[in-house]
């Protein structure tokens, strides 16, 4: 590779020039030597050593994402739109910032754990971890780290927590089938943890305000933790007559069940309505088109890596929790009963 020694020797120009236009600081540069140094470096495929330039300046100019898959929920993360959109979202930006992305998506937290402590990386963006794990990791990470939805972190965390409110979510989108005349419901996540269990707390607390039964038998919760993804679809069609409306904590399995249920003969909402959390490309993709609670997938990743680069580079933020906004989508999927 030709060195900047070499260019320097073939324009007449010195060494400290070359560098100046490689790396932007052009201020005491004629315009026209700027020029004929990058015709130059452009002839010659000059491609500057970043190892060595990070080195000296004592950044990798890399940053982690890193993201705890849930055992036997995906056979691929990166499938499910969330994590598709925040990841180019988080690409995006951190390249728009001179950085580069490493990602690690692991079930085992041991691997995680040890993946970041071994990165050169300048700081870390956890997303949908317990505060437990991120706890863990603060053993043997220093760096400047940021969260994503992470629902039990507290107030006083070190960390930013960046996220919506899924609780009053959950209670928004129960609330407006309440008001529509629902009365019996059902409540269709992978489990009742983590956001899961979040969401959950705010259908619970939505149907105590308005006095309507909220225990297990009244409210049923469809697992698909427990019962796998076919096995919980074949679960609220067996049991349509109990209720008439299915609270699901994501667009991906109201998109599905609408499916899955339109196949076998049930309309979707005369029949049964179904409701969404995220507002992704399956709720307006899907029919009938689904009613749900919009977040901005995007905007969370964006913010995320615009305050992880903040704190990289020493700026100091007081406050912990970022609650995003939401907002109720009404569309098609919910039939009014009265």
């Amino acid at each position: 590779m030709v060195t900047i020694k070499e260019i320097a020797n073939r324009l007449g120009v010195s060494t400290t020039t070359v560098s100046n236009v490689i790396h932007g600081k052009t201020s005491e540069v004629s315009p026209a030597t700027i020029e004929l140094v990058q015709k130059m470096l452009k002839e010659c495929g000059y491609v500057p050593n970043m190892g060595a330039r990070n080195l000296a300046q004592n950044q990798s100019r890399i940053i982690g994402i890193v993201m705890k898959e849930r055992k036997g929920r995906y056979t691929n993360l990166l499938s499910d739109p969330f994590y598709g959109e925040l990841v180019g979202a988080v690409e995006k930006v951190i390249r728009s910032k001179g950085y580069y992305l490493m990602m690690n998506i692991s079930d085992n937290m041991e691997d995680i754990i040890a993946g970041a402590a071994s990165w050169n990386v300048d700081g870390v963006i956890m997303v949908s971890l317990d505060y437990e794990d991120v706890l863990e990791l603060r053993k043997t990470y220093k760096k400047p780290m940021v969260l994503i939805d992470c629902c039990n972190c507290p107030e006083d965390a070190e960390e930013i927590n960046i996220t919506v409110d899924d609780r009053k979510g959950a209670y928004d989108v129960t609330e407006y089938l309440i008001r529509s005349g629902h009365k019996r419901m059902a409540y269709f996540a992978y489990n009742t943890q983590g956001i899961s269990g979040v969401r959950y707390e705010g259908c619970i607390r939505a149907l105590k305000d308005y006095g309507l039964p909220w225990d297990r038998e009244s409210f049923p919760v469809v697992s698909v933790k427990e019962l796998g993804l076919e096995g919980a679809f074949e679960s609220v069609c067996y049991q349509r007559e109990d209720f008439t409306a299915v609270i699901c904590n994501a667009d991906y399995y109201a998109a599905s069940l609408i499916n899955y249920m339109e196949d076998r003969g049930v309309s979707i909402p005369e029949e049964l309505s179904v409701t969404g959390f995220d507002d992704n490309e399956y709720a307006r993709l899907i029919r009938p088109h689904l009613t749900t609670v919009r977040q901005s997938v995007t905007d969370k990743g964006v913010r995320a890596v615009r305050i992880l680069t903040d704190l990289i580079n020493g700026k100091e933020y007081r406050e912990r929790t970022i609650l995003l906004p939401f907002k109720m989508v009404v569309r098609d999927s919910v039939k009014i009963l009265r």
